[in-house]
């Protein structure tokens, strides 16, 4: 299962029946962050699939004026934009790949920058394979026969991805936010034919 970071943040102090229903969801998570409006949670993605079946359950215990973000990682870009999310998504539940693009959209661009550097520490030959992987509609098959490598050799490189960046190529939430990523920073890369 891939890790997840939860960002719950309220208008008000985070109550403690929000800290008991997180115990109650049965589901091993760590609390990395805190502070009294706020808290991250680290965890699997079986504790969101948890509370996204039945939101109104976290919002019962966490209040009507939270929210929670699930993100990829807890990086400067998560941090930054977990704020963001009270202000767009009071009393509902959404993704990094979502504030990315309401921020966007209201002309806030101050992300650009933090979004640049998330995925730095991938090499150009793990972006090109994301890229060409996510230009072939997520198909292995196509987007290696582009690359003119092998399939296990593309298999291997949508792994080290996985590793290096947290980011999980099937879920559509983190493909979202690596073509966020290739269209805001204009990150120009070679399409091979």
């Amino acid at each position: 299962m891939m890790h997840r970071a939860y960002f719950i943040t309220s208008f008000v102090p985070i109550p403690k029946e929000g800290y008991a229903y997180l115990k109650s969801l049965s589901v091993p998570y760590d609390i990395v962050g805190e502070s009294e409006k706020s808290l991250v949670v680290l965890s699997d993605s079986s504790l969101g699939e948890k509370i996204l079946k039945y939101p109104r359950f976290f919002f019962d215990a966490f209040g009507k004026r939270s929210t929670m973000m699930i993100a990829h990682n807890t990086g400067a870009l998560s941090r930054y934009l977990a704020d963001e999310s009270l202000s767009f998504f009071v009393g509902e539940i959404c993704y990094l790949s979502e504030v990315i693009l309401k921020s966007a959209s209201f002309g806030k661009y101050e992300f650009v920058p933090l979004l640049a550097n998330e995925f730095k520490k991938l090499d150009e030959t793990l972006l090109v394979t994301a890229h060409e992987y996510l230009l072939s509609e997520r198909r292995a098959d196509v987007a290696s026969d582009h690359l003119y490598i092998h399939r296990n050799t593309f298999l291997y490189r949508l792994k080290k991805i996985r590793e290096e960046a947290y980011i999980d190529l099937n879920s559509y939430h983190d493909c979202l936010l690596l073509e966020l990523f290739f269209q805001f920073t204009h990150h120009s890369l070679p399409r091979y034919n």
